[in-house]
């Protein structure tokens, strides 16, 4: 792809970010062009057409008033078909940790975290201690699995 044409998809990337986050927080393009100072909403939706280029000042601004930071103005969401040949590729055993992940409470979730941030950081005697709780929860977590 030529660099033109990866501009422009780039442009276009942007718009639809945009357009995406506009929409979520249920602003209309009028509010929008308002925030930033445009006369009228065609800026926006232009913007959001890939058909014109905001100032940095505009990208800025258009960042606050979204609430997110600039960058992420950039990152466009993945496409469905682009997630599932990404998740096709997860080896099976991450894919059933993560499965159980989105399962769990955020608590639950923390407390998983503060394991694995001890289980990195902490001394030699802690990490023996919470490797054994954790082959314990193992057992108990297999079918048919009972704590000792």
């Amino acid at each position: 792809m030529q660099a033109q044409e990866r501009i422009q998809a780039w442009r276009q990337a942007f718009g639809r970010r945009v357009r995406g986050l506009r929409q979520a927080r249920g602003m209309k393009q009028d509010t929008l062009a308002e925030a930033l100072h445009y006369r009228s909403r065609t800026s926006i939706s232009h913007i959001e057409r890939g058909r014109e280029d905001p100032p940095l000042t505009k990208v800025l601004a258009c960042a606050l008033e979204l609430g997110v930071h600039p960058h992420e103005l950039f990152l466009e969401e993945p496409h469905e078909d682009a997630m599932a040949a990404l998740a096709d590729q997860v080896p099976p055993l991450l894919r059933h940790l993560l499965a159980l992940w989105h399962t769990l409470a955020e608590d639950d979730r923390e407390m998983l975290v503060g394991y694995g941030e001890v289980l990195h950081r902490g001394d030699a005697e802690i990490r023996r201690s919470m490797i054994e709780q954790l082959r314990l929860l193992r057992r108990v977590l297999r079918p048919g699995g009972h704590a000792v």
